[in-house]
């Protein structure tokens, strides 16, 4: 019988709220960015999804 290791609960929130600040974090600093590097950004995004998608 296999048994089933569950991280507490503190743990697993803990992990959630730091991934969570470094989204935040990043999508700051994308609002912030000039326009230029928003489209490049986009543009890189889309390319990278496309790749993908084959």
């Amino acid at each position: 019988m296999t048994h089933i290791y569950y991280h507490p609960e503190e743990t697993v929130i803990s992990e959630y709220q730091e991934k969570l600040q470094q989204f935040t974090a990043l999508l700051d600093a994308f609002q912030s960015a000039p326009r230029r590097i928003r489209e490049e950004v986009s543009d890189l995004i889309s390319i990278y999804l496309e790749v993908e998608d084959e």
